[in-house]
């Protein structure tokens, strides 16, 4: 495809796609809670080169290698080195690490609303990849203070963070307190999911999941990227069309963005996903890992 996602003009990309990235954009061009515009922009950045150097360890610190960070960032080195970890290595974030973390910052409050920036970058990010467009131009910065507005319920109850009461998924909450981004999490979010039946419902197939095969195939290779992702999005195109490549990359890049907001803030499980599942994480073996870090493959 070539091109960044703002130009395209058939049909292949959803109008709806188009314009959740749009809004991140708008987004980072004002202040938000907590961080100025300047900041806001600095903390996708700093998203986006991390995912370029993903091969860094998580015991690493961008901010301690030499040449990796400039002297005269305008984020802080804690903020940077959270940043790289959210980004590769959500799996191993720590209650411990949280804290760590949000000692060096401001405010609890700026950790949630950088989180959710590098969680909604991401997504933006991993979607124009596996679908083979370029990347998305980063805004210049706009200005403007930041409202610093506290919410007089939040509190640390169910997740590390503060969140406020209210109904909805436990990962929904965690960025409770950062409502200024509600509506861009909310149009990526309903943009990059599609439930079973949308997204498959077309298929030919048996029992199981139509072309099991091919799907399985193409989100292994998006965590293999390079050449191997650029085969089976091919072959993805030759079996099922753009059309079914864009709506299967949109429900990758989707996860992408949940996990990272669900590992960053210690989003616990909801009740109900915790009986539908009991099944199935007996028969994986789930149950019985260590760890929640990633097996290596």
């Amino acid at each position: 495809m070539g091109t960044d996602v703002r130009d395209i003009t058939d049909t292949d990309i959803r109008r709806d796609l188009i314009d959740s990235h749009v809004a991140l954009l708008d987004a980072l061009t004002k202040p938000g809670h907590w961080w100025t515009s300047a900041e806001r922009v600095a903390i996708a950045a700093e998203a986006r080169r991390a995912l370029d150097n993903h091969e860094l360890p998580p015991w690493e610190s961008p901010s301690i290698d030499e040449g990796m960070i400039g002297d005269d960032h305008i984020l802080s080195p804690a903020a940077i080195d959270a940043i790289w970890r959210i980004t590769n290595h959500p799996g191993t974030l720590t209650s411990w690490w949280h804290a760590d973390v949000v000692a060096c910052l401001p405010s609890p409050h700026h950790y949630v609303e950088m989180a959710g920036l590098v969680a909604m970058q991401n997504v933006v990010d991993r979607f124009a990849s596996i679908v083979g467009l370029q990347r998305i131009s980063l805004p210049e910065p706009g200005e403007g203070e930041p409202s610093r507005m506290v919410h007089p319920e939040a509190a640390v109850t169910t997740h590390w963070v503060p969140t406020t009461p209210g109904p909805g998924p436990n990962v929904l909450k965690a960025m409770s307190i950062i409502d200024c981004d509600e509506p861009v999490r909310d149009a990526l979010r309903n943009a990059h999911y599609l439930d079973r039946g949308a997204l498959l419902g077309d298929l030919d197939g048996g029992a199981g999941v139509p072309h099991g095969e091919l799907l399985v195939a193409f989100v292994d290779a998006v965590s293999a990227g390079g050449d191997i992702l650029a085969a089976e999005r091919d072959r993805l195109i030759a079996t099922l069309g753009e059309v079914m490549l864009v709506d299967v990359a949109a429900v990758v890049a989707n996860f992408y963005m949940m996990t990272r907001i669900a590992d960053s803030t210690g989003t616990p499980r909801d009740e109900g996903s915790v009986v539908v599942s009991e099944q199935i994480r007996k028969d994986i073996g789930v149950n019985d890992y260590v760890s929640k870090r990633p097996s290596p493959s």
